[in-house]
C-alpha cells in the first residue's frame, strides 16, 4: 500500500514540476489513503514514511484523506515514537468525518475534535443495529458527521444508486449465508423435530428421560 501511495505522490510531484516549467496544466489533487492502519502496522518506522509523504501536501496543491476504523488502531503500533507520530495525523486534520462509533471511542475522538452532547449521541446511535433480524438495515449505513474545529457538525446521509449496490457490497458472503443455509444430513432432535447434522455425526439421539 505504501508503495502505491509513494508512486501516486511521485506522480503529483512530476506534474507539479511540469506545471512550473509551463509544460503542463496546474492541477489540484486529492489523495485517499484508505485502511491506514494496515499500512502503518507493516513494520516499525513506516509511520515516519507515511508522515513524510503527507507533510508537504499543501505546497503541492494536494489534500489528503486518511481512513481508519478507530483511533485505537494508532495506539496498537509497537513503538511509542510511531504512536506519537500517528496521533499527529489526527491532530493535524482540519476536517474529521465520523461514521457510527461506540461511546468509548467517541471519548477518544473528543480529545481531538470536540463534540457536543447531541453530536455524540447521534454518532453513537449509528453504531449498532436496532434489530436481531437478518437483513435489517444497519442504522449507521451511509450516515456521517462532518466536523471542522469546534463548529457544529454537519450530519449527512449517502445513498447508493443502481449499479453501486453491487459495486460497493462488502457483505456478499453474509448475504449468501442468509439466503442459502448449508444443507447437511438430518438427525433426530431429542426434543422433537429434526436439525442439520453440522458435525457430520450419524445416528439418532433419544431423550434420556
Amino acid at each position: 500500500m505504501l508503495s502505491t501511495w509513494a508512486y501516486s505522490f511521485a506522480m503529483v510531484d512530476a506534474c507539479a514540476a511540469l506545471s512550473e516549467l509551463g509544460l503542463g496544466p496546474r492541477r489540484s489533487w486529492l489523495g485517499v489513503m484508505d485502511e491506514l492502519w494496515r499500512a502503518l502496522r507493516g513494520a516499525p518506522g513506516l509511520v515516519e514514511y507515511a508522515d513524510a509523504l503527507t507533510r508537504l501536501n499543501r505546497a503541492k496543491g494536494m489534500a489528503s484523506v486518511m481512513v481508519t476504523h478507530s483511533l485505537s488502531d494508532l495506539d496498537a503500533l509497537t513503538a511509542e515514537e510511531d504512536r506519537a507520530k500517528a496521533r499527529g495525523f489526527a491532530d493535524r486534520s482540519a476536517i474529521t468525518v465520523l461514521a457510527g462509533l461506540p461511546p468509548r471511542e467517541l471519548a477518544r475522538v473528543s480529545e481531538v475534535t470536540p463534540l457536543t452532547g447531541p453530536e455524540a449521541e447521534l454518532v453513537a446511535s449509528w453504531s449498532a443495529p436496532d434489530s436481531w433480524q437478518p437483513g435489517a438495515k444497519h442504522p449507521g449505513r451511509g450516515k456521517y458527521l462532518i466536523k471542522t474545529g469546534e463548529r457544529l457538525g454537519i450530519p449527512v446521509e449517502l445513498a447508493l444508486v443502481e449499479i453501486e449496490h453491487q459495486l460497493y457490497d462488502t457483505d456478499p458472503r453474509f448475504d449468501d449465508a442468509a439466503v442459502s443455509p448449508p444443507r447437511g444430513r438430518r438427525t433426530r432432535w431429542p426434543y422433537g423435530g429434526a436439525v442439520p447434522d453440522c458435525g457430520g455425526v450419524q445416528g439418532s439421539s433419544e431423550h434420556p428421560g
